[in-house]
């Protein structure tokens, strides 16, 4: 093989992406168009998917007394409940906090503070409650709060990729 026979296969590869970009692109051209044919009829159930969940949502939050045991259920594949909300790191003194980190945990410091001497937030928020005490932190917003989520299947995800696409469409629009 030569550098004449290595340019050749170069040509073939090339003019193989050509042929395939060329494909993607009408298959592109019609993605688009399909969703400007359906733009109107995807932003009204739009509307009425978040007017239906927006109803859901307080009819749940105003009956949470139905969401003890079990917490959350399944209907029509949505599952339906009360979750643990996922909370709030509060801290109070910055400063505090990163030396009270510095004093109990030594060793994991650096991954538990930022360089930059901010806290790790991701980070801390794995530490137990008695442990976030100790350095001065404390978790708000953990109360319940309503769970509203597809059981997605492949062809939920697409609709709602449609979906979203639709309203960022929409959204540029206005």
């Amino acid at each position: 093989m030569n550098i004449d026979d290595i340019e050749e296969l170069t040509h073939e590869h090339a003019e193989a992406r050509e042929a395939l970009t060329e494909i993607v692109n009408k298959l592109e051209s019609q993605v688009r168009a399909a969703k400007m044919k359906h733009r109107t009829a995807l932003i009204q159930k739009l509307s009425i998917v978040r007017k239906t969940c927006e109803r859901l949502s307080a009819a749940i939050e105003e009956n949470s007394q139905l969401f003890q045991k079990p917490r959350t259920r399944i209907f029509h594949n949505i599952k339906v409940g009360m979750q643990k909300g996922k909370g709030k790191l509060n801290i109070p003194s910055l400063a505090k906090t990163l030396a009270k980190i510095k004093q109990l945990y030594d060793d994991e410091s650096g991954v538990l503070i930022n360089v930059k001497e901010s806290i790790n937030k991701k980070a801390v928020s794995k530490l137990s409650a008695d442990a976030l005490k100790k350095i001065g932190i404390t978790i708000s917003n953990t109360s319940d709060e309503v769970l509203i989520k597809t059981t997605d299947t492949d062809i939920d995800k697409l609709v709602d990729a449609f979906l979203n696409d639709g309203e960022e469409e929409g959204n540029e629009a206005a």
